[in-house]
């Protein structure tokens, strides 16, 4: 029977020792939901292996992760170094607001990798991630400032529910700030925000309101 053979940094796998040696547990992962791992083990025999990754049953590429890594015998640095990046990830996407987020970023040893991340959750569509990509592209944090790819951003997180990126975007098509000014769009978008509670979008709407009636008495 011909070998099946997959690819892990790089490098062809032929065996546990080599799936061992150049582990990588966001490939694997892909891997796994391709079903290539799953060919591998079964075309080399390693049925033991087989039949305890095919009783995974979570929908969470985290918790399948970590058993996986159980599975294979990885390395504690492997283990160690996934265990950082997720707490990384879980404080990465945890900000509303953008001094927070920046004051964590300036706090972090390795702002690659946390670009990284960000980069990686902004293109799966992840909201929060969009919205604080927005954040490092307008004012040139980490990132080349580029202040119309941070507004796509915040329409993106916008579009997908964000409270923080509608307010933050409607602010910007009030404004014209990368993006040609819409007042009336702006208004739409405020409102959206202030609905899921953002308190901005909500002093916004109340404060466009009150020169509204003042306008109207003066008439």
């Amino acid at each position: 029977m011909a070998r099946f053979t997959f690819f892990l940094n790089g490098k062809k796998i032929e065996s546990l020792e080599d799936l061992r040696i150049n582990y990588n547990p966001q490939e694997v992962l892909e891997c796994f939901k391709r079903q290539s791992l799953q060919q591998w083990l079964k075309v080399n025999g390693l049925s033991k292996e087989l039949e305890t990754v095919q009783a995974i049953s979570s929908g969470d590429d985290n918790v399948v992760s970590k058993q996986l890594m159980e599975i294979f015998q990885v390395s504690e640095k492997i283990k160690v170094d996934f265990m950082e990046k997720e707490k990384v990830q879980k404080e990465l996407l945890s900000f509303s607001e953008r001094k927070d987020f920046f004051q964590w970023l300036d706090h972090q040893t390795d702002s690659t990798q946390v670009m990284n991340l960000l980069q990686e959750q902004a293109k799966q569509g992840d909201a929060s991630a969009l919205l604080e990509l927005g954040w490092c592209y307008e004012f040139g944090k980490i990132l080349p400032k580029d202040v119309v790819t941070g507004v796509k951003c915040y329409k993106e997180s916008a579009q997908k529910g964000n409270p923080e990126g509608e307010y933050i975007y409607a602010c910007c098509l009030s404004t014209g700030i990368g993006i040609a000014r819409d007042e009336n769009q702006a208004l739409i978008w405020w409102q959206k925000s202030a609905e899921q509670g953002n308190r901005y979008a909500m002093d916004v709407l109340s404060s466009l309101h009150c020169n509204q009636n003042k306008s109207s008495q003066s008439h």
